[in-house]
């Protein structure tokens, strides 16, 4: 009858290896977490970064270079706000991107009109659309936004 009792010995040994999962378990989550921070933080970095540079060295970056540059980042956050859910966020990352295309993309001298037929201006439209429970957008004017968002995204100049 003794015999099949577990002893302090095993049961003391089998809380061990419960709390050693549990910190394995822990420590992946946390790893996980530590780089999704990680990336998050590197892609604001660099968006910031952009900016300050953009800023700082006007007579360095103008050009082509830079205005690619800093509209392939906002075209690229705009395909990302696409999954948003935060109504705030994405109008705080839109007020980044109308800074970027008046300053960089001669949206001043083009007007108000050119800045809100822009295809980054129109995802953005688009999804605080969505998310104030307006419905859809015209699905033919997004694809046609879509598709020039997602070649300003790979570096082209097609705007």
């Amino acid at each position: 009858m003794l015999a099949d009792k577990p002893s302090l010995k095993d049961k003391a040994y089998q809380d061990y290896l419960r709390r050693e999962r549990a910190d394995i378990v822990a420590s992946n989550l946390e790893v996980k977490l530590a780089w999704l921070c990680l990336g998050i933080l590197l892609l604001a970095w660099l968006d910031i970064a952009f900016q300050i540079i953009s800023f700082a060295f006007p007579y360095f970056l103008k050009g082509v270079t830079c205005y690619l540059l800093n509209f392939g980042i906002k075209a690229k956050q705009s395909l990302i706000v696409q999954d948003a859910c935060n109504l705030s966020g994405v109008i705080l990352s839109m007020d980044g991107a109308r800074q970027i295309i008046l300053n960089n993309g001669g949206g001043r001298e083009k007007g108000t009109h050119w800045l809100n037929y822009h295809p980054i201006m129109q995802m953005y439209a688009s999804k605080i659309h969505d998310l104030t429970g307006m419905g859809l957008s015209d699905s033919k004017a997004f694809q046609k936004a879509y598709d020039l968002v997602t070649r300003m995204a790979a570096g082209e100049d097609c705007y």
